[in-house]
Parts: structure tokens; sequence; C-alpha cells
């Protein structure tokens, strides 16, 4: 997870990892899965070697080179260089909040499209198909 915050006096704003690693153990869908956490965060205008610090908290974990890891974030390009330092490999999930809010340019974006559009062949409906489509993938407020 990122989050922007506001340094004291002149500096700005800055960038800030956190995140939460879960390593967990499962034996069968009818086992207990011991679980086990740590939580890390840094940034990355200021910590000498980030990515490196991540990577020994995985691997003081039990994290293996050739495990699979998921990464849940808003998809921003610090994130994703992150995770292919990392694992190339490594699943990402965009999370529902910024989902959420990609749909949401959309939304806006088919109020703009035109009615209909023809060609050679016809006719056709563009925006209401549209606008459809996209309020299926939204949940119910």
């Amino acid at each position: 997870m990122k989050h922007y915050l506001k340094a004291q006096g002149e500096q700005g704003w800055f960038e800030v990892i956190a995140g939460k690693s879960l390593l967990a153990f499962t034996r069968g869908e009818e086992s207990e899965a011991p679980v086990s956490s740590k939580c890390f965060a840094f940034v990355q205008t200021y910590d000498q070697k980030p990515k490196r610090r991540l990577f020994e908290v995985l691997q003081s974990q039990g994290h293996q080179l050739n495990q699979q890891i998921t990464f849940l974030s808003d998809g921003g390009d610090t994130v994703r260089d992150l995770q292919l330092y990392l694992n190339p490999q490594a699943e990402h999930i965009l999370d529902w909040f910024h989902v959420t809010m990609r749909l949401t340019v959309l939304q806006q974006t088919a109020k703009g499209l035109p009615q209909t559009t023809c060609d050679d062949e016809g006719t056709y409906e563009v925006r209401e198909p549209v606008r459809r489509s996209l309020e299926r993938l939204i949940p119910c407020r």
C-alpha cells in the first residue's frame, strides 16, 4: 500500500510504501493454516536499498525464491517495480478502491460517447450498451 505523507518544513510530500507479508502453510482444506506475518514500510527516496530490505524481510519469514508472491496495490509503478525485483512471475492484484476509481472514470467517459454510430452496414447503439456493461461491474451502492 502506498501512502503520501507531508514532510515538516519545506520538503513537501513523499511516498511511503507499507505492507504486511503473510506466509501461510496449508496441508489440506481441513487443516488450520498457521500464519506468519510481518509488517514493513520504507521511503524509496530515503532508504538506501528499500527493495533489498523488503527482500530480507521476506527471507527472514522463510520465503523461498521459487515461492509465489501476490501483491495487492494501487497499481502504481513503484509497487510494480518492487514486484518485478522480488519475483517477476508474482501475481499483482489491484485493490478494490482503485478498481472502483477506474470504473468510475470509465462510467464518466461512457456518458460522453455518442448515442449511436453507423457504417456501411447500419446504425449501432454505442452509449447505452457500454453504460449497461459498466453498471453490471459495479456492486450495488
